[in-house]
């Protein structure tokens, strides 16, 4: 009886720390999006925002890629994440003009 109710108490905890966790990623995902919206209506460069809107998706697919305990699918996930941080660091300097 002990053992079931340590398990309800743990599993209650995993769902709300779950819960938490996405909304978090969809109240700062709309946030940034609304800033984007303005800085597209005054003219200004949006890439920093997309950057920030594309990492946090990213950290969010490796998480859940990590935790579906496929190695394959991981590094595969991985290799594109580096990839994808290449290339907006990239977008990024040619936007500042540095490279």
């Amino acid at each position: 009886m002990n053992k079931r109710m340590i398990f309800n108490k743990n599993n209650e905890n995993t769902i709300i720390e779950h819960n938490a966790f996405k909304l978090g990623y969809i109240v700062s995902n709309i946030i940034i999006i609304a800033f984007m919206f303005l800085r597209i209506y005054f003219d200004e460069p949006i890439g920093e925002l997309m950057t920030i809107t594309l990492i946090n998706t990213l950290v969010v697919s490796l998480y859940r890629v990590y935790h579906m305990n496929s190695k394959l699918t991981f590094v595969f996930a991985l290799v594109m994440a580096f990839i994808t941080l290449g290339l907006l660091v990239a977008t990024l300097l040619s936007q500042y003009g540095v490279y």
